[in-house]
């Protein structure tokens, strides 16, 4: 039973893919989501099927300038991005999985942040569209992702966040205990369907 969405208009419905960029989801890149990298061909699947039906699909990247004058102080919290050694804007890492690859027209937007609405003209182009609502699909579950549905909530937007179509990976115990992927993915989601937005397959 749907807990928020009980009807999808589609007229007024944008994808976002989040984020499916080679350093994410290429094995052996620096900052791999086995999740990620574990959903490409399903994920394929559902974007061409929102394009049968018209629907807009949006794509993020998660990005920097080579010479990090863009990097903020969130950057600490990875080695990886902090060191340049990923997301570095014009690099192959930064590219859209080829599995994944965008159609010709398809919003493309680069953001320095988690959150895909946060200086960038994400919101632009959906008012602009007339979308009301957005399904969040893509890496990482806990970070990017469930930041778009924070901010997408704080716009006003409906939220549909599709458990099996975002992942993430593991991280280090911080003190608290380390969780699994797995793991963190499911406490996100319970975050999500609690104050967020609609948790869908």
């Amino acid at each position: 039973m749907p807990k928020f969405i009980d009807k999808i208009d589609i007229s007024s419905t944008a994808v976002l893919c989040i984020d499916m960029i080679n350093d994410f989801v290429l094995p052996g890149a620096p900052i791999y989501t086995d999740m990620g990298y574990q959903m490409l061909s399903d994920l394929r699947s559902f974007l061409d099927a929102c394009r049968e039906k018209d629907m807009r699909v949006i794509y993020t990247i998660h990005s920097f300038r080579p010479d990090g004058a863009d990097r903020g102080k969130h950057t600490r919290v990875s080695s990886h991005v902090g060191s340049r050694a990923s997301c570095v804007f014009g690099t192959p890492g930064t590219e859209i999985h080829d599995q994944l690859t965008p159609h010709p027209g398809e919003v493309i937007v680069n953001k320095h942040y988690n959150s895909p609405f946060y200086n960038t003209e994400l919101d632009v182009v959906l008012r602009a569209n007339d979308i009301k609502t957005i399904v969040i699909t893509g890496v990482c579950t806990d970070f990017c992702c469930l930041a778009a549905a924070r901010d997408g909530l704080a716009l006003d937007y409906r939220c549909i966040f599709l458990s099996d179509l975002t992942g993430t990976s593991s991280s280090p115990d911080c003190g608290f205990g380390r969780l699994t992927p797995e793991q963190h993915h499911i406490a996100t989601l319970n975050n999500v369907m609690a104050t967020n937005g609609e948790v869908m397959t």
